[in-house]
């Protein structure tokens, strides 16, 4: 049944929706819901003993402002029609949970908007016979697994500042979220098993087969100071997926409560700054952000479709990069690319390349940290200016023919010529740098009159195609392009000579 009230005025005090279900057509009008209503304020309030309650608007734009719900949990829905947009606008010191299983704001001019509180969408237990449920906790069900009941509702959320809105578990949330400067968007874990009971089945079901019916299912549109926070429970055992984009100058905040539970982003991000506080971020897609902070055992990594290519693992020191994009270009290659040239900040942290990827660190200078600390990694640098630990002028011990690059004819290196040596420690751990590389060695003038310039690096560095890898020497900001040699019996050495 339906209820159509054709002005305010007509509803003064509590408005029960009973067991049957049934919906009330606000009518374009604007209604105050209080959990007490009286003479003195304009207002009602509303019971819903059902999922199947449903509060409407068929006509115009009608407003449901909520101040007072008078009930931590609301079972019913909101729903709208192309000729009538609904406004849901809640306001309160009392958190509110929202276990809607239909509601649909469609309408263009709808949305649920959070003024002031504490709203969370999230799914409940299964209520069986006689009003029991199955939980861990309960004395006759002890022995089953939860059992599942899950939410869903189709609309744009707006966020004020100092607000929250909550994506509980166990729910579907299809549409924007969009945060004010100051709000909190906290999405939980989508399931917490690879397995659970569903819907009142006494057999766990796989969850990953249902994965369309839980999760986010839209976009985040970030504010200055507005936050992402992702936070799962410690029995969680499973990851979860986030495919939406978010965009703005806000956070993003991670705190995973199992290490078998990761927090993936495969949508395009770009945000003022992550934060993994705790757990693993995937990043699968390009994300873009000015600062990525990781704590001590926390990982982030990237990944192709699932693949991972590479990870940074904090440490009890500062683990951190700045202005930076981090994206999977490929299933054999991801990409580090800086901003602005300045330092690969990842002092004392673990950054991995997985076996047989390549990492391309673009629009860089590397200091005395290590970039590699990998097995079979493959390194390519674009645009990296590299810092040197050790300069000195060596012997060559004996006549080298060098192997030029195409179109260069071979030179010699008399015996003991002065040759200026520069060793790099910073890229290590079996790396092989792979062709394409270009790198840059600061110089000063003085040293730039050396004829020969011997490029050393770790032992278990080799370059995949040594002739190929473009070196420029950079005196006082002019780049010098020198032609590049190497031999076969030294592998992880670059001659330059002049020309």
């Amino acid at each position: 049944a339906t209820l159509r009230i054709a002005s305010k005025e007509q509803i003064a005090r509590d408005l029960t929706i009973g067991a049957g279900g049934g919906t009330l057509d606000l009518g374009g009008n604007r209604l105050e819901w209080f959990s007490e209503a009286g003479h003195t304020r304009a207002g009602f309030s509303i019971h819903a003993l059902t999922e199947d309650a449903v509060i409407s608007n068929s006509v115009g734009t009608a407003t449901l402002h909520v101040t007072e719900p008078g009930s931590s949990a609301y079972l019913g829905s909101f729903t709208d029609t192309k000729q009538g947009a609904l406004r849901v606008l809640y306001e309160s010191d009392s958190p509110w949970q929202l276990h809607s299983v239909r509601t649909a704001l469609l309408n263009k001019e709808s949305y649920f908007s959070v003024k002031k509180g504490h709203v969370t969408l999230s799914g409940s237990l299964t209520i069986h016979g006689y009003g029991t449920k199955h939980t861990r906790d309960s004395a006759d069900f002890s022995t089953l697994p939860n059992d599942w009941h899950y939410a869903d509702a189709t609309m744009k959320v707006r966020v004020a500042d100092k607000a929250v809105f909550a994506l509980g578990s166990h729910a579907r949330l299809t549409g924007d979220v969009e945060l004010e400067s100051g709000a909190v968007y906290m999405m939980h874990e989508s399931v917490q098993h690879a397995s659970e009971c569903i819907e009142g089945g006494l057999r766990p079901e796989s969850t990953a087969a249902i994965a369309a019916f839980y999760g986010h299912k839209g976009n985040v549109k970030m504010e200055a100071t507005s936050r992402l926070q992702f936070v799962s429970s410690p029995e969680t055992d499973v990851p979860t997926i986030y495919n939406g984009n978010i965009v703005g100058p806000g956070f993003v905040e991670v705190t995973c409560g199992s290490d078998k539970a990761p927090f993936t982003l495969g949508g395009t991000n770009e945000v003022e700054a992550i934060y993994i506080k705790q757990g693993r971020l995937n990043v699968q897609r390009k994300t873009k952000t000015n600062y990525i902070a990781v704590a001590n055992a926390a990982t982030l990594a990237v990944q192709y479709e699932g693949v991972e290519l590479m990870r940074f693992r904090g440490t009890a020191e500062k683990t951190a990069l700045h202005q930076v994009t981090l994206e999977a270009v490929s299933p054999a290659e991801c990409k580090l690319c800086f901003e602005e040239k300045r330092n690969l900040c990842i002092l004392g942290s673990q950054l991995q390349v997985a076996e047989g990827r390549t990492l391309t660190v673009e629009n860089a200078f590397l200091g005395s940290e290590k970039l590699i600390s990998a097995n079979a990694a493959f390194v390519r640098l674009t645009d990296v200016e590299l810092h040197t630990e050790t300069v000195a002028r060596v012997k060559v011990p004996k006549p080298l023919t060098l192997k030029a690059r195409p179109g260069v004819a071979p030179k010699k290196l008399k015996a003991k010529q002065a040759v200026l040596e520069y060793t790099f420690p910073q890229i290590s751990g079996k790396a092989i740098v792979r062709e394409g590389s270009s790198i840059i060695i600061s110089l000063s003038p003085k040293e730039a009159r050396s004829k020969v310039i011997r490029l050393c690096f770790d032992k278990d560095v080799s370059f995949e195609a040594p002739a190929s890898v473009e070196v420029k020497l950079k005196i006082k900001n002019k780049l010098l392009t020198p032609a590049v040699y190497a031999l076969p019996d030294e592998p992880n050495v670059l001659y330059l000579i002049s020309r």
